[in-house]
């Protein structure tokens, strides 16, 4: 299932207003992200740091998702800082809630794999995700991560229940058991 017109790019400082207001969509709704709406601090000259940062790293990629001029979605595989965990990339995506479950979360995690298996300091790349989001798992699933451990009541939710955190990963080469 493919989105006509869909078209990723590797992310630009120049995305950086777009994608702070995207952040700002998808934690309003309030279910998928630590962060609350009134948490969010982040402006668009920092957003643009971080691309910046990222661009640099050596141990990063990411990819923003538009079709036309709309920006729908984006994904970051952040490299650990240290020398210990320099081998090891967070991801992170998000898709505008119009355009999910249309491919564009599958495509932005296909293409974020593919860029960190050509990038050498990159070997696994690991995420974590609400146990109760079942969509996101089943994605994750199909581009080959499985789940490494789960953080029982990690998160507070609004309404005073739990949420389990799983942690989730995916070796593109090397690894402990190789």
């Amino acid at each position: 299932m493919g989105v006509d017109g869909l078209k990723l790019d590797p992310t630009s400082p120049s995305d950086a207003a777009a994608l702070v207001a995207l952040r700002r969509a998808v934690v309003r709704e309030g279910m998928w992200f630590t962060v609350e709406p009134d948490e969010l601090r982040e402006d668009t000259a920092q957003r643009a740091e971080m691309i910046r940062q990222l661009r640099r790293s050596g141990n990063s990629v990411s990819f923003v998702a538009r079709v036309g001029s709309e920006t729908v979605g984006v994904v970051y595989v952040e490299g650990g800082p240290l020398r210990r965990i320099r081998h090891v990339g967070r991801l992170e995506i998000l898709v505008a809630g119009a355009w999910r479950g249309r491919g564009v979360g599958d495509a932005l995690v296909s293409a974020a794999l593919r860029q960190a298996a050509l990038t050498p300091a990159l070997e696994k790349v690991e995420l974590a995700v609400y146990a109760h989001n079942a969509r996101a798992i089943a994605l994750y699933a199909r581009h080959g991560f499985v789940e490494e451990g789960r953080r029982m009541g990690q998160q507070n939710l609004p309404d005073g229940s739990y949420a389990d955190e799983v942690w989730m990963a995916r070796w593109l080469r090397g690894g402990p058991r190789s």
